[in-house]
């Protein structure tokens, strides 16, 4: 298998890659030490790349197809074609006509699919149970072998692109993406737009499926696609269904498309020195600076952009950042590669402004560049190299596995610039310093190559904010108006272009330096004693959280992991105080509090995230949780630190006007929120008691004072009660003592357990019609509507959960198939089970342009009826065993990473169930489940014509149907006989509530609105 070199990676092997069977020059490969996986590197005799990986611990298969075009290629005539030929593969091939068969077969048996187009490929995948793969393969190969691309096929999904695009106007990320391709030169492929719609596209009939035909006969070819196949087959047998069921795939021998358009830059001098101001959607400020680099590949092995990111993206003392927040200029910076081409690399600097700081824009941009003059004089030292690349080989080294169909796509893409012994390591490990490089590089991030772009709200209105003299010549930040005198064409995004002007590039060119900048200190945090502990007397696999502390105010869970050999552990610490969430004013404290610690936390906890430190500081409806993971060695210097900020905390006077800034203008945003985003909130904030509303808070937060943080914090730290899980590798001595100083330096009172706010649920009234809660949307510029419509079951014990859970997975697919394939209601439709704490459910989501929300409600109770009468019956009993099969393989599958593992724990303790063994038990269930049950399931709970059926639509209406929302909210009952909801608080207040756990996550399992500031992801 392999042997571990010196430093630290295990040396695999990889085949050859010349695609001979009979002499094939191994090629060694990079393998972390903590990989059991082995893995295979060929061409296939017509020419495809594929890369194998045997997985011993795979519960699922998965496969992936890379294809080396993108919409860089799209005929000028035609912009999306490239994404449109993706949509359509999935449709039927001359093997497998059936439009829903690749979808229907994965379905059965536990699988999924996705793909996307990117500017230079298009990357498909799937997952699917190990015995069933390859027959999979077998469909997925005709893809590329023989696609139907059935002329009505391509009427109805031309308009799924539609849908798509819809979707995506109203969002600042494409929006963003678009004008920064807008500002290329024309001549080079960047300037198009890729998504594709009915304006471009037509009716997917005539001129234009010709032209998909033909795309793909020109561009499909086997000599520029990568193959990546996952799975717990032996690689001999995957070796062998990959040449067999691809050999069909034709090579055409084409050249790289991107060969096309080597000779052309996307930005040449002519594009750059200028400043360009956009609008945004929503209130967000920011300055972006840009410049071209040499592509990723090119250089990896030393890697000089990453280099630079690391220094010019620093959040600690003498950062540029640290400056700029100093000064009251900025709340957040980023520096590093956006945007990649085959071809160049685009590295970007990006500044959330202050109000202040948007005034001050030219000031901003010459630190930035007064920093990197910094950087050459001091930064490019080869301790700064020693320690990028120490972090890297920690990650590398103790790398988390990922799930099949990820690692699949992954892999198939890197593969395209990536040589085969450097494709699992290439991201992370470095192998040479060149400081000549990282000069190199720097000297391209100069004024002269300097694109910058500012967006601001204010910009809408000829606001002078982020304005100067024209051409630069006047004062610096001077008042003169800005006017965006141009519209973007594919987004509408209203923008203008002013050059540099000769003052500008002299000043910064030039710049004055700062003398507080520094480069960064040495990190303290990077881990050195990786050593796991020996396991403790009786543990093993299987092993669950144990109780080890109760009373004092704590209920502490701890587990010291034997599983999965990683020197990290995760702590998850939920304080919980009536006060944080007492009314919405106390909510607005509490987010207040946490906000300001984060920022407060900024410069010190920066270094630990590098070194693969992370926290999360949320506010909650029962009070903060911290969670605080990553490598065990330093882990308890960044808690110390947390704990002792929370228990010291007192507001920085200068730094609470912009958080409270931020925080507003965070909820004045969730305004603009995508219709099914508002439809899911409401559902949320009609059902579930107590729940503040974002409408609430926006008053109350414009109100807010430093006094009252204050006086919240001395408040909240008086009385808690605190559940916690410490699980990884931390012994049980260790996790009492980390509590003791929690306790020590907190200081608390124990609070009572009958004061801890526990959410509980509104329960709906039966009948056959239900409820409905119409509402218009509130972003007015949005053409989208929406509909979310919720089935409330109840609290189910694990046999009748699973046959709610097996009812959605049978249902999924047919349902994604009726009302988004063939009768192309919108581009976002989705079904499945709902879940809060223990109250359970079905729901639809549908978004659509094309209907009303009232008629989307109707189509899914016709697709319901056509589910009893049709789908369930017909359904053979093979195909039903094959769902109850694939379901129970997915609550058997063994946990991949200590963070999910721990995640899985921290979700039963928070919700206070505790039941650590509910996956094998849910199959177990599963195994009893008949036909019959779920059919009787949907008729007793689901149809309209159901004894306990409880229902509840929530119709957002967009700016497309303003008309449909004044009549239903005119109505006391809809011609279905619903009853028409105009308040959701007076719901809450006359219906009975159901008792549950605490359950923070929501309907949507996706909560975020109301739990305040996150620093990052701590898993």
């Amino acid at each position: 298998e392999g042997e571990v070199s010196s430093a630290g990676e295990r040396r695999g092997r990889f085949d050859g890659s010349d695609g001979s069977r009979s002499a094939m020059a191994p090629t060694e490969i990079l393998v972390s030490p903590l990989d059991s996986r082995s893995y295979r590197h060929f061409v296939t005799d017509n020419g495809i790349s594929v890369l194998l990986v045997r997985d011993p611990d795979a519960d699922k298969a998965a496969a992936a197809m890379d294809v080396g075009v993108g919409h860089f290629s799209d005929p000028e005539e035609f912009p999306g074609l490239a994404h449109f030929l993706e949509h359509m593969l999935f449709l039927g091939t001359e093997k497998f006509p059936d439009e829903a068969e690749f979808t229907k077969f994965l379905a059965e048996h536990g699988g999924d699919s996705n793909a996307y187009t990117n500017m230079e490929n298009t990357n498909y995948h799937f997952n699917v149970l190990n015995d069933a793969l390859p027959d999979a393969l077998d469909r997925f190969a005709q893809f590329f072998v023989a696609p139907r691309m059935d002329a009505s096929a391509a009427a109805r999904e031309v308009l799924a692109v539609h849908s798509e695009n819809q979707k995506n106007l109203q969002s600042d990320v494409f929006r963003a993406f678009q004008l920064h391709k807008t500002l290329a030169d024309p001549r080079h492929p960047y300037h198009k737009f890729g998504t594709g719609s009915s304006a471009t596209l037509g009716d997917g009939d005539g001129a234009v499926r010709d032209a998909l035909l033909a795309f793909h006969g020109r561009y499909y070819s086997a000599n520029v696609m990568r193959l990546c196949i996952v799975a717990n087959h032996p690689l001999e047998r995957l070796e062998q269904w990959a040449r067999e069921l691809f050999a069909p795939v034709r090579n055409k021998a084409i050249p790289s498309p991107a060969e096309e358009y080597a000779a052309v830059e996307p930005f040449p001098a002519e594009c750059l020195c200028k400043i360009v101001r956009a609008a945004p959607i929503k209130d967000v400020r920011t300055l972006r600076i840009v410049w071209m680099i040499p592509p990723y590949h090119a250089s990896y092995r030393s890697k000089p952009g990453n280099f630079l990111s690391h220094l010019v993206g620093h959040e600690g003392k003498g950062s540029l950042l640290s400056l700029l927040k100093d000064r009251h200029w900025a709340d957040s910076l980023s520096a590093g590669s956006s945007w990649s081409t085959v071809h160049s690399n685009f590295f970007e600097v990006s500044v959330d402004l202050t109000v202040e700081g948007l005034e001050r824009v030219d000031e901003i941009v010459e630190m930035v560049f007064a920093y990197l003059r910094v950087v050459e004089k001091a930064g490019i030292a080869e301790w700064v190299y020693d320690e990028v690349k120490a972090v890297g080989d920690m990650s590398f080294r103790f790398r988390e596995r990922e799930e099949t169909i990820s690692l699949a796509s992954r892999l198939a893409a890197d593969m395209a610039q990536m040589p085969p012994e450097h494709i699992l390591a290439f991201w992370e490990l470095y192998f040479e310093f060149k400081p000549e490089l990282v000069r190199g590089t720097l000297a391209l991030l100069s004024p002269q190559r300097a694109l910058v772009v500012i967006y601001s709200k204010s910009f809408e209105n000829g606001d002078a904010a982020g304005s100067a003299q024209e051409n630069g010549t006047g004062p610096q930040n001077g008042n003169a108006s800005v006017v965006l005198d141009r519209t973007e064409k594919w987004y509408g995004t209203k923008y203008s272009v002013e050059e540099f002007g000769a003052e500008r590039l002299r000043r910064w060119s030039n710049p004055d330096i700062p003398s507080d900048f520094a480069i960064p200190a040495k990190n303290a945090f990077i881990a050195t004693d990786f050593s796991i502990l020996p396991a403790p007397l009786g543990a093993g696999p299987g092993s669950v959280p144990e109780l080890i502390k109760e009373g004092e105010g704590w209920r502490l869970h701890h587990l010291q992991d034997t599983e999965f050999n990683r020197p990290k552990v995760n702590m998850f610490f939920e304080m919980r105080s009536p006060v944080a969430y007492y009314s919405p004013r106390h909510a607005i404290m509490a987010n207040l509090f946490t906000g300001l610690l984060v920022d407060e936390l900024t410069e010190f906890a920066y270094d630990a995230e590098v070194a693969g430190l992370n926290y999360e500081l949320n506010n909650t409806m029962a009070g903060i949780q911290l969670t605080v993971g990553g490598y065990s060695h330093k882990i308890k210097i960044l808690l110390e630190a947390i704990v002792e900020k929370i228990a010291s905390f007192t507001v920085n006077e200068q730094r609470f006007e912009m958080i409270r800034e931020l925080t507003e203008r965070d909820y004045m945003d969730t305004l603009k929120d995508q219709p099914y985003q508002t439809a899911v909130y409401a559902v949320s904030h009609a059902l579930e008691e107590p729940r503040w509303h974002i409408q609430e808070y926006i008053p109350e937060v414009k109100t807010a004072t430093a006094a009252e943080v204050n006086a919240f914090a001395a408040s909240f730290r008086e009385s808690m009660q605190i559940e916690g899980l410490i699980h990884g590798n931390i012994s049980r001595d260790a996790a009492l003592e980390t509590a003791a100083m929690v306790s020590r330096t907190l200081g608390f009172r124990p609070l009572p357990d009958s004061r801890v706010v526990r959410r509980r649920i509104v329960e709906l009234p039966t009948g056959n019609a239900g409820l409905v809660l119409p509402l218009a949307h509130t972003n007015p510029d949005d053409g989208n509507s929406c509909v979310e419509v919720l089935y409330q079951v109840g609290a189910l014990n694990v046999e009748e959960k699973v046959v709610l859970e097996l009812l959605c997975e049978i249902m999924e697919k047919p349902c994604y198939h009726r009302l988004r394939t063939v009768e192309q209601l919108g581009y976002i439709v989705w079904s499945g089970m709902a879940r809060n704490g223990s109250i359970y459910g079905l729901r639809f989501i549908l978004q659509s342009t094309v209907m009303s929300p009232a008629k989307l409600e109707e189509r899914i109770e016709a697709f319901l009826t056509e589910l009893a009468t049709d789908i369930l019956p017909a359904q053979p009993a093979k195909e039903f065993t094959d769902f109850v099969d694939s379901l129970v393989t997915l609550k058997l599958e063994k946990v991949k990473s200590l963070g999910r593992q721990s995640e899985r724990f921290w979700s039963e303790i928070s919700r206070e169930d505790y039941l650590y063994n509910r996956f094998p038990l849910e199959a177990a269930a599963l195994r009893r489940v008949s036909q019959p049950e779920v059919a009787a399931f949907l008729v007793a709970h689901i149809l309209p014509a159901a004894p306990q059926r409880r229902k509840l639509a929530v119709l957002v209406h967009g700016n497309a149907h303003g008309a449909e929302l004044k009549e239903v909210s005119g109505l006391e009952k809809t011609e279905a006989g619903a009853v028409v909801v105009r308040d959701a608080l007076a719901l809450r207040r006359t219906r009975p509530l159901l008792a549950q756990g605490r359950g923070e996550e929501g309907w949507s399992g996706v909560d975020g609105k109301d739990e305040g500031k996150k620093k990052m992801s701590a898993l």
